[in-house]
Parts: C-alpha cells; sequence; structure tokens
C-alpha cells in the first residue's frame, strides 16, 4: 500500500530469470522454510504476508516464499513493507523493496507510520506489527512472515538471561505465535544462520541495505552481536543453531510449567491452592505474575521471591509484606495472597 493505503501490485512473473533459479530454489535455507511452514499447516491455498524491510534476512525470506509460490507449496505471496521515517535511507530502503517486488513479480504493500508518534523501539514494533496485520487482512492473508533467524534467536536468549528472566524469556521467540485475533505470526527462519540469508541472495543477485544501527554498540544488542556473539561461535561452532533448537525444549518446558503453577484472578491467589504446589513451583508462580506487573524485570529479587514462596507455605497466619523490586508488593495473610504494584 501507500501512503494513502492503496496496494502496489503486479502479475506473478519473474523479470530477472536467474532471482529464483533452480540453485536458488534448492538452497538449503529455500528447504528449511518449505519444512516450517508446511508444519505450521499453511499450503497451496493460503495468501501468507512476508515482511521485508529491505536488509538481508527479510530479503531472503521473500525470496524463499517466492520458491515455495513457485513450486506450488504455498498459494500466494504478499510483500508487506513498513517505512518507519526514523532514518535518511527509509526512502531508499521502500525502493529498494519495491524493485525486488517488481523483478519477481510479487505485489508489495506499504505502510508509512506518522511522524508524530512515540519512536521509542518498543512502541515502533508495536506500531509495524500493527501495520503488518492491517496490510494481511486486506490482502486476505493467513499470516505475517519474518525473517528472524537462529542469531537473533541467541541474541534474544542472551538478552533475557542477563534480565533476569525465568522459563519462558529463556524460550526465546516462538515459531508461531498469534499476532491478532485473525492473523498469525510466524518465523520460519528461526533455525537459519545470517550467513545463509546472504549466501541466498548473493546466489539471486540482490543487493541488501544495512542498518547500522543494528551493529551500534551503543545498544545492548549491538554489543551482543560485535563482542559475544563472535566469541561464542569461535568457541562452539555452530552455536546459534543449536541454542536456537533447544529454544524450543524451552518453550515446552514453559507451557508444562505455565499448566502446573496456580495463576492468580486479579492478582489474588487463594493462600491454600498456592502453598499446595512445591516451594520452587510457588516461587515460578510468583515470578509470572511480577513479570506481568513491572517494565523492569532485571530490578526482581530472587532472594526476595523465594522468601515469599516459603512464607506462603508456612503456617504463620500474620500478615507479611515482600518487596519483589521493579516496584511490585505481594503481601502474604491468612487465607489468601495478592500481589500488587507497590504505591510510590
Amino acid at each position: 500500500m501507500n501512503h494513502n493505503g492503496q496496494a502496489i501490485g503486479w502479475q506473478m512473473s519473474d523479470t530477472d530469470g536467474r532471482l529464483i533459479s533452480l540453485d536458488v530454489r534448492r538452497h538449503p535455507l529455500v528447504t528449511q522454510v518449505g519444512v516450517v511452514m508446511a508444519q505450521a499447516g499453511y499450503g497451496s491455498n493460503d495468501v501468507i504476508l512476508a515482511a521485508v524491510s529491505g536488509g538481508r534476512d527479510s530479503l531472503a525470506l521473500a525470496l524463499a516464499l517466492t520458491a515455495l509460490v513457485r513450486r506450488g507449496d504455498l498459494g500466494s505471496l504478499v510483500i508487506g513493507h513498513v517505512n518507519h521515517h526514523v532514518r535518511v535511507e527509509a526512502d531508499q530502503e521502500a525502493a529498494h523493496v519495491r524493485d525486488l517486488g517488481e523483478r519477481i513479480g510479487i505485489p508489495v504493500a506499504e505502510s508509512h507510520l506518522p511522524l508524530d508518534v512515540d519512536r521509542r523501539p518498543t512502541q515502533l514494533r508495536a506500531m509495524r506489527y500493527e501495520a503488518l496485520a492491517t496490510m494481511a487482512r486486506a490482502w486476505k492473508a493467513k499470516a505475517v512472515a519474518t525473517g528472524h533467524h537462529a542469531q537473533d534467536q541467541l541474541e534474544t536468549i542472551l538478552l533475557s538471561l542477563v534480565r533476569g528472566a525465568g522459563p519462558v524469556g529463556l524460550g526465546g521467540m516462538a515459531c508461531s505465535r498469534p499476532l491478532d485475533d485473525e492473523i498469525a505470526l510466524i518465523r520460519p527462519m528461526l533455525q537459519c544462520q545470517r550467513e545463509e540469508a546472504a549466501a541466498l541472495c548473493g546466489l539471486a543477485g540482490v543487493d541488501w541495505c544495512d542498518d547500522p544501527g543494528n551493529e551500534s554498540p551503543d545498544s545492548l544488542r549491538g554489543r551482543l552481536r560485535q563482542d559475544v556473539l563472535p566469541v561464542l561461535e569461535s568457541l562452539r561452532p555452530g552455536v546459534s543453531r543449536r541454542v536456537a533448537a533447544g529454544a524450543e525444549l524451552q518453550q515446552a518446558a514453559a507451557e508444562a510449567l505455565r499448566n502446573s503453577v496456580p495463576v492468580p484472578e486479579d492478582g489474588r491467589w487463594f493462600r491454600n491452592a498456592l502453598s499446595a504446589v512445591s516451594s520452587p513451583l510457588r516461587r515460578a508462580a510468583i515470578y509470572a505474575a511480577a513479570v506481568e506487573l513491572t517494565d523492569h524485570v532485571d530490578r526482581l529479587s530472587s532472594a526476595a521471591m523465594q522468601s515469599a514462596a516459603e512464607a506462603v507455605g508456612d503456617e504463620k497466619m500474620h500478615q507479611r509484606r515482600f518487596e519483589l523490586g521493579g516496584n511490585v508488593l505481594l503481601t502474604v495473610q491468612a487465607e489468601d495472597v495478592q500481589i500488587t504494584q507497590a504505591t510510590s
């Protein structure tokens, strides 16, 4: 869509034959993306919207999904591009995405974020997903696909680890999750590596746009990419792929844990229900509830949560309060346990 919400599209025809050549169609990244899409239940009758920024990862995703459409494994594809207007290169990147779509005969939907919105990364990410979901509905797509890969997954898990995340955080990004009530979000490249994305683009003769902010040492993620991941890779080559594969086990464990611990209703547990589970599960329940109440997960105190979990299970009936950190307060009373944001 252009800035007026109109679609930019053309008929499916590869005007540059080498883009989706036989070698491209046989590339391991294409094979892996095809396996994930099939396992997720997407087939020859489904429309998929590929989120494409102009970087190597999303361009490789567009090439892979186009190859799957060409061989009949998917119904049709739409490229979705969200122009944030954050960097001076934004319009050039949008033009690059449109050019790719024209060369491979895939329609491009384009959305522009307003210039006067909150420009924090979390807000921009939320608005980007909202825009992609809107485009997907307009094109009757069942899912939005993104180019997150194994290194992205490793970075996400390491960031969660240093912030003190629990089992859910250590599971990293899910391969698939609901984006809204109608549209799914799928990440079919989580088992692929950044180098494979670059190789596929090179094989197809497609240049990409680099975002210098992704490598900036001013951000924690940028420092990980510059200083930590290369060391891990030198110590154990292929570490990102192995961690990405292990993330699925962590996600299954986190889901099992969620099904095993009592969940508070309006911030309140019946104390006898919470005390009936083991102390580690009580602590997990308290942690999960605390995460929902704070934007500062890294400030949550493990020692305080352990003390609170033990208090829930003891026989004392007087009221006790525990400052869990991150502005979260847990109150243990004779019959119930309450978790709230602490008042300043």
